[in-house]
């Protein structure tokens, strides 16, 4: 009876695993297709496999980038060890085996369309050496389309003049037209002409003529950088008075040529409000200059934390980074509660004194919040993984005290 049983159980087995192996054939041979073309450089079939929310987020520029830094293109044949589908989604995990002898640990997902057939939704590679968790205790993804250079200086300049003189044509014909018809198919997708326009109805109706900044020079608040996701980032100002000409750029690479996909200007007058040291009752501007001399000020602030929180951590002990802090955050949080937020760190022995000859590069500019805190946020230019810092002083005794801090590796 048992041999029954067991022999019963056998075919059941063998045929439950049949019917995965056949319901997954279809995914099997688009994934094998794909690589196929990928490897014999016909792109466009490839991109064309991709299902409509792959596209959308990814252009065909940066598939290919990920493709050849993978390794995919080398392409000879698959070994899928695991297979699974769930009603219009499936998901292929295996390797790749290369012309050269190797093998790409590669998970594919799949959605099935209308007609039935099986397209691709994502493509993940896991990251190859040590493989370091962030402060959540989170696995690092693997961000694979920073693939591109940072313009010399000259040529993000000229960006920067070619979009402002669109948007001040734009403002004095109050039609952003020429300017959005500049944009890349990621905006357009998200944001019409008209849409457009209306967020900027208030520049439209403040009668100033924009067509001046033609004769200035922009200056930059922070070094261009190329984000997680591919976009150079542009920040920076026009020296007018009395109110500045503040701007922020996004551009992402389409068809090799950088297309402006985020956008956002403001004019801001320097405020004459002043904040009070509460302990010795003196006043300070409220917001800060953003100078050349102060950048740097502001960049040396983040690179004594950033060395005395890398530096505890190496002690396995926040105890240095602690004393570090401000009088106002000790009261408030102990040194055991300071090392329970950052054990991630320490109980994998992240060395970050890697990061003292470099320079922090700031996502927005400093700033002095409501409160009367200066907030100092950016990253460093790491990879793969890359380190953010959101780091907040206070005032005491005319000196700038940290009161708060948030890092991660991501």
């Amino acid at each position: 009876m048992w041999k029954k049983i067991v022999g019963g159980l056998a075919i059941l087995i063998i045929v439950s695993v049949s019917l995965i192996v056949f319901a997954t054939s279809g995914m099997t041979e688009a994934a094998e297709t794909f690589f196929s073309k990928a490897a014999s450089g016909e792109y466009d079939t490839a991109y064309s496999m991709l299902s409509e929310d792959f596209r959308k987020s990814t252009s065909r520029e940066e598939l290919v980038s990920f493709l050849k830094a993978s390794g995919l293109t080398e392409y000879k044949s698959a070994d899928w060890g695991n297979r699974s589908f769930e009603g219009k989604r499936g998901v292929l995990e295996g390797s790749i085996n290369t012309k050269s002898g190797s093998a790409v640990p590669i998970t594919v997902k799949f959605v099935k369309t209308e007609n039935g057939e099986w397209k691709i939704y994502a493509i993940s590679k896991p990251k190859a050496g040590i493989v370091k968790e962030s402060a959540t205790g989170e696995e690092t993804s693997v961000k694979l389309k920073k693939h591109y250079k940072i313009p010399p200086a000259e040529k993000t300049e000229k960006m920067v003049r070619d979009t402002i003189h669109l948007f001040a044509m734009g403002v004095s014909r109050k039609n952003l037209e020429e300017l959005y018809n500049s944009m890349s198919r990621e905006f357009m997708k998200k944001y019409t002409l008209d849409k457009t326009n209306k967020a900027y109805k208030a520049f439209f109706d403040s009668g100033n003529d924009f067509t001046v900044l033609d004769r200035l020079t922009p200056a930059m608040l922070t070094k261009p950088y190329i984000s997680e996701d591919g976009r150079l980032t542009l920040i920076g100002y026009y020296p007018t008075k009395p109110a500045r000409f503040n701007f922020k750029m996004a551009f992402s690479m389409e068809n090799g040529e950088w297309k402006l996909s985020g956008f956002y200007v403001k004019l801001k007058k320097a405020e004459d409000e002043n904040i009070t040291d509460a302990k010795n009752g003196k006043s300070y501007p409220k917001t800060e200059k953003n100078n050349n001399a102060s950048i740097q000020r502001y960049a040396k602030m983040v690179k004594n934390a950033i060395h005395t929180f890398a530096v505890s951590v190496n002690e396995k002990s926040m105890k240095r980074m602690y004393g570090y802090m401000g009088e106002k955050f000790r009261r408030q949080y102990s040194v055991e509660k300071f090392n329970k937020s950052f054990s991630s760190f320490i109980s994998q022995s992240i060395d970050l004194t890697v990061l003292d000859p470099m320079n922090p590069i700031f996502d927005l500019p400093p700033r002095v919040n409501g409160r009367g805190e200066l907030e100092l946020k950016g990253h460093y230019e790491t990879s793969p993984s890359i380190l953010y810092f959101d780091l907040l002083y206070y005032r005491d005794n005319g000196e700038w005290k940290m009161s708060g801090m948030n890092i991660q590796i991501k």
